[in-house]
């Protein structure tokens, strides 16, 4: 279902993308560092002077704004 052969192996990211689990600022997990190493490897996640950014499975606030970015990009929006 997922267009990248690396998110294939998550399976948190599998029921992501079927719109059975969310992904939202707090989660932590595997699920996550993949999604951001995506970002990063998209230029969506960056680095700052203070803080260099980095896949930790944290969905903290970065996170959040770079998914917004990407969304923003295709079209689409966060499901609220």
């Amino acid at each position: 279902m997922l267009a990248y052969d690396i998110f294939a192996t998550s399976n948190v990211l599998e029921n992501v993308a079927r719109k059975i689990a969310t992904l939202r600022e707090g989660s932590r997990n595997p699920a996550v560092a993949l999604l951001q190493g995506a970002l990063i490897e998209f230029g969506f996640l960056k680095s700052s002077p203070s803080k260099i950014a980095k896949a930790d499975g944290i969905f903290g606030h970065g996170t959040h704004l770079a998914v917004l970015a990407f969304q923003s990009t295709i079209g689409t929006s966060a499901n609220r």
